[in-house]
């Protein structure tokens, strides 16, 4: 299995459930001898992708009469050759996860090295989905920013729902106060905010909460105060 890049190194045969040497880029490699009429199993593991794998198993037993019919030029000893087989989707599919979960880890270092700067376009993207909230009277606009189990959930309901913000319009957003203590992370947002009933624009000031999901490398918006 070439894409998955697995050597001799990571397959053991065994014979009786006992490791045996053999080189498995030689087909002439012998294992033995072993006495005739005697039953053996022939199997081998593979170590991959921190998993293991079991391959198909041959039980041998070899008969005087049948080597002897076989091996007819003197001098020969009599062989049985072996064909074992691993299950190769599991393997690949092995394989695939390694590759991605390596493909994640790196994902996982850069976006924590530039954590500030992604928090705050993520608040950004926030704020314009606030303001399709406010827009539609839908609450489905900020979804993939809030778990809809949660208390900030139910506090942008409830100011949906009272209709104080129609005609929501923020504008002028600023960052300061970025702090991070674990997957916990503060900053304070200054945006300019207006809406219907407003007679002009107000400046506010707001501390998010954050959470960062470090497992999917996601953020989520765990809460947030007006100062």
């Amino acid at each position: 299995m070439v894409f998955e890049d697995i050597s001799e190194e990571n397959i053991t045969v065994t014979v009786n459930d006992e490791a045996v040497e053999v080189d498995l880029n030689d087909y002439e490699n012998r294992v033995g001898p072993y006495a005739f009429d005697e039953e053996i199993e022939v199997g081998a593991t593979l170590e991959y992708a921190d998993e293991t794998f079991e391959s198909s198993t041959e039980t041998v037993q070899v008969s005087p009469d049948e080597a002897e019919s076989s091996y007819s030029m003197a001098g020969t000893a009599p062989v049985h050759g072996v064909a074992l087989e691993f299950d190769e989707d599991a393997i690949t599919e092995a394989g695939e996860t390694e590759r991605n979960q390596a493909q994640l880890e790196d994902e996982r270092e850069q976006f924590e090295a530039e954590m500030e700067d992604n928090v705050e376009t993520f608040v950004t993207d926030y704020l314009l989905a606030l303001e399709m909230m406010y827009m539609f009277d839908d609450i489905n606009e900020v979804d993939e920013f809030v778990d809809e189990d949660s208390d900030t959930y139910t506090n942008l309901q409830d100011n949906l729902d009272s209709g104080t913000f129609e005609g929501m319009d923020i504008s002028n957003i600023s960052f300061s106060n970025f702090s991070q203590d674990g997957d916990t992370i503060t900053i304070d947002v200054a945006i300019e905010r207006d809406y219907d009933s407003l007679e002009s624009p107000i400046d506010i000031k707001t501390r998010y909460t954050v959470a960062y999901d470090s497992e999917e490398v996601e953020l989520e918006i765990a809460g947030f105060e007006d100062l």
